[in-house]
């Protein structure tokens, strides 16, 4: 079942991903990614790492509905100081050290850098595969207690 859930998640993702950059193209004629493979893996972990957080997430928390509040908080906090709304680069000094301690910030560190120059943010992927490893495992010792 949640394996299902979670591959449903990753379409919904993709899908929306994907009609996003088609939008932002059709209105800013958008620059070609530098590497399409980076950009595609980058994403792929991405995805596969905010799942396993929405899972050990919900592994931890009583009801569905506690999930959901927690995810979209800090999903939204995490986009605002992170990078993927506001640049980095405006936000004040605190705002953006604490960003470099949220899994989002590797995220749009290793999907722009594949973009920009189609090369590897090898700290973000080792980041972000290390917060995978850890979630996946949360869940999962939660979920065989449950």
């Amino acid at each position: 079942m949640l394996a299902a859930q979670t591959l449903v998640a990753a379409l919904i993702v993709t899908v929306g991903s994907a009609v996003m950059v088609a939008l932002g193209d059709a209105s800013y004629e958008l620059s070609t990614p530098a590497s399409w493979t980076v950009v595609a893996a980058g994403f792929a972990l991405a995805t596969a790492t905010f799942c396993a957080i929405g899972v050990a997430l919900a592994s931890l928390l009583s009801t569905a509905r506690a999930t959901q509040v927690v995810g979209l908080l800090a999903f939204f906090a995490m986009f605002f100081i992170s990078g993927g709304g506001p640049p980095e680069a405006i936000l004040p000094d605190g705002v953006a050290r604490a960003a470099d301690a949220l899994p989002m910030a590797y995220a749009v560190d290793v999907l722009q850098r594949g973009w920009w120059t189609g090369t590897w943010d090898a700290a973000g992927l080792a980041v972000r595969v290390a917060v995978l490893v850890a979630a996946t495992a949360v869940a999962l010792w939660r979920l065989r207690d449950a």
